[in-house]
This record gives C-alpha cells, sequence and structure tokens, in this order.
C-alpha cells in the first residue's frame, strides 16, 4: 500500500466510483475485532491497604481535633462578647461624662450630643434621658429647632 502524501493513502485513490441510488457501504480497510469476555464470579484475596488505613487515621485525628477545638472556639467566643460589652460600658461612661462636662461649661449642644450617643447605647438608662431633657430645655430657650426634639423626648418618658 502506497503512500502519496499530503494524507493520501492508495486504497483511497484506488476506490471504485459508486453507483447511483446503490446503498452499499464502503469497506473498512482494517477489521476490528469483535471483543466478548466471559465473566465468572472469583474469590479475590484481601490486599494489603495502607492507603486506606492512612486515610482513616487521618480522618479520626482531624474529628478529634474539632472535638477538642470546640470548647476553646466557645470560650474565645465569650470572651469577645465580654470584651465587646465592656467596649460599650467604657463608651457609655466615658460619653457620660463627657456630656456632664460640656453641660457645665453651658456648651448645650455638645452636651446633647454627647448624650444623644450615650443614649443610643443604653437608652433604658434613667439618668441619661434627664440629662437629654436638661440640655434640650437649655437649647429650645436658646434656639427653636430643638423644641419638637424636646417634646418627643418627654413624651417618651
Amino acid at each position: 500500500m502506497g503512500y502519496m502524501g499530503f494524507g493520501l493513502q492508495s486504497w483511497i485513490y484506488s476506490m471504485q466510483p459508486r453507483k447511483p441510488f446503490s446503498c452499499k457501504r464502503k469497506v473498512a480497510f482494517t477489521s476490528v475485532p469483535r471483543y466478548t469476555r466471559d465473566f465468572k464470579l472469583q474469590h479475590t484475596e484481601p490486599s494489603n491497604n495502607i492507603g486506606a488505613y492512612i486515610c482513616i487515621a487521618l480522618v479520626v485525628i482531624f474529628s478529634i481535633g474539632i472535638f477538642e477545638a470546640k470548647p476553646r472556639m466557645a470560650n474565645h467566643s465569650n470572651h469577645l462578647e465580654e470584651l465587646r460589652i465592656e467596649r460599650k460600658t467604657n463608651a457609655f461612661k466615658f460619653l457620660l461624662e463627657s456630656g456632664k462636662m460640656y453641660l457645665i461649661q453651658n456648651d448645650y449642644e455638645a452636651a446633647y450630643s454627647e448624650f444623644n450617643l450615650a443614649y443610643q447605647i443604653n437608652p433604658k438608662h434613667k439618668e441619661i434621658r434627664a440629662l437629654i431633657v436638661k440640655s434640650l430645655s437649655a437649647l429650645c430657650y436658646q434656639k427653636d429647632s430643638y423644641c419638637d426634639e424636646l417634646d418627643r423626648m418627654v413624651q417618651m418618658n
């Protein structure tokens, strides 16, 4: 079988033309052997699967590590919550004292601003409400724009 180059093989260019309207298929130039295999049940010997044992050991070690780390993670979460509460308390105390200092200095707008921030941290604190009303009443006397805010705060008490 010769080779002409450029992908042409001798069986391609030596084919005879097909008759019109014929359904005859082209014959394959190589025959493919038919694959037949008989399956039967056999006893298999157990193999030494070191990889499976290693995977099981890693899963066990990983799960033990997770169960050991879980209480520490919960403790850390509780510690973070305590820090957050402590920061809020410190910020509230600072804003309350700062507002009182502004109130003593007759800087009512700054005092109201500090008291308002402290009120946002702890709205249930009674002293902060009284101080807000005191600073708003002074601001309402000076400027009329704070009177609506004073009325709203008095209605909440």
